[in-house]
């Protein structure tokens, strides 16, 4: 898991795209773990434990919201051009606009220390 990168996720229930995170970290509150990340419209905690880890990817066992497997991956610039602009705002204009994975993780970090809106 790294802050700087972005990962795309999926829910148990949403198996194929359910958005986008950054700033992914782990925190503990009261005894109890949580993932930490923002989307593009706000910050989350999901209660859960890290179950695994990989250079591309991890996946979290949530306890709580949308109990079960969420598992984040890595978006590189191929997958993004690929398939997962169609699911995101501006995602036509990014594919074009952006030519590397880092360019890419670093125009949505911009986003969100100015805010999505």
């Amino acid at each position: 898991m790294d802050r700087r990168k972005l990962y795309y996720f999926r829910t148990p229930e949403d198996q194929r795209f359910s958005g986008l995170a950054i700033d992914c970290h782990m925190e503990q509150h009261n005894g109890k773990d949580y993932l930490c990340f923002n989307d593009t419209e706000r910050g989350h905690m999901i209660e859960g434990t890290l179950e695994k880890e990989g250079k591309t990817s991890f996946t979290l066992n949530s306890t709580r919201c949308d109990a079960g497997a969420w598992t984040f991956s890595v978006v590189t610039i191929g997958i993004f051009r690929r398939w997962l602009y169609k699911y995101v705002d501006l995602g036509g204009a990014i594919a074009q606009k952006v030519n590397t994975t880092e360019d890419l993780h670093e125009w949505y970090r911009k986003r969100l220390e100015q805010g999505f809106d």
